[in-house]
């Protein structure tokens, strides 16, 4: 089988492994059809991640059919069913997991991280990972779904708030999507205007270039007495945090959803005398996910927007390229086969 592994910066390496076989029960065989790049896979690939192993199998965000399946828990998924799957893979069994928790699991694994990814053609994935797509989605619709699971954990508790989002690429995006959605008035920052365009479209009350115009005093004039209380920052680095602390409120949340490429420096005496909260977020739960499933399937964010580039299997060096040199949305792969 075809697979294709990430052996340096810029460098990927298509190899032949061995077919994927169903080894137990309560498994799946997946054939790919789509995966999407995020940015935990571009972070390696322009070498400029903190803890990037090469020599990996990436794709987390994915799409396919079922080709054999064995289980006695999920009798509404079969053969031939198209499906998402969600990446992330908890024990199962501690206290975390018990409580729902499972994507703070101590051993949680992730698909395309710890574990193979779907740049492959075809993958064993546990079952209880399988997300049924409704006959209307495309399997390429479906592949924006983990975003927007992501984007769900990021706005959690948000409804009705006044946010500020930094930075509109693909999970800024999704995330001003899901906000939206939730009724809350976003103020979007970013430094391309391409990237502020598509935030416009999907609903954005109110585009700030902060290359154009000084996003701080922008802010201020449009805001209420009420000031802003959460800001959601894909950004991740020193500048983001330094002016997520000029327009919070005091007691006000940073949710961090960034990968940051560097050690970000804090002025931590600013943070604790406005007794600032950083919050972090990384995976999501299954609700989260079902009800990412459910936008797309009902129809009730559309995805299309976020989708720059299909390009097919045998180019997947280009389609990582055409993400490393445009500020584009998601740039998707397809496997035809």
């Amino acid at each position: 089988m075809e697979c294709i592994r990430m052996i340096a910066p810029r460098q990927l390496k298509f190899v032949n492994e061995e077919e994927p076989v169903l080894y137990g029960d309560e498994q799946a065989l997946v054939n790919v059809a789509y995966t999407g790049i995020c940015g935990g896979d571009m972070h390696p690939y322009l070498g400029e991640s903190l803890s990037a192993k090469y020599g990996n199998i990436h794709g987390h965000e994915f799409t396919g059919t079922i080709l054999d399946i064995r289980s006695n828990k999920r009798k509404d998924i079969r053969v031939g069913d198209k499906v998402v799957i969600n990446p992330a893979i908890p024990c199962g069994k501690c206290t975390k997991c018990n409580q729902g928790l499972g994507y703070i699991c101590e051993d949680c694994k992730v698909i395309g991280g710890e574990l193979p990814g779907s740049l492959c053609k075809k993958i064993v994935v546990p079952v209880r990972s399988l997300h049924k797509l409704s006959e209307d989605t495309s399997l390429l619709d479906g592949v924006l779904i983990e975003p927007l699971a992501f984007a769900e954990h990021c706005t959690a508790g948000l409804d009705g708030q006044t946010i500020v989002i930094l930075g509109q690429g693909p999970i800024g995006i999704s995330c001003t999507m899901v906000a939206k959605h939730k009724k809350c008035k976003v103020i979007a920052v970013d430094i391309v205007e391409g990237q502020l365009e598509v935030s416009k479209k999907v609903g954005s009350d109110f585009t700030i270039n902060s290359r154009v115009a000084d996003p701080v005093a922008s802010i201020k004039k449009i805001i209420d007495e009420n000031g802003i209380d959460s800001i959601i920052d894909t950004v991740a680095n020193s500048w983001s945090i330094d002016f997520s602390m000029q327009i919070l409120n005091k007691g006000g949340i940073i949710t961090f959803v960034g990968i940051p490429c560097e050690i970000i420096k804090v002025d931590f005496l600013k943070l604790v005398c406005r007794e600032i909260s950083i919050k972090t977020r990384y995976l999501y739960t299954d609700k989260e996910f079902s009800q990412a499933v459910n936008y797309v399937d009902k129809g009730i964010i559309d995805v299309t927007p976020l989708i720059s580039g299909v390009f097919p299997f045998e180019k997947a060096q280009e389609a990582f390229e055409f993400k490393a040199e445009n500020a584009c949305m998601k740039v998707v792969i397809h496997n035809d086969g």
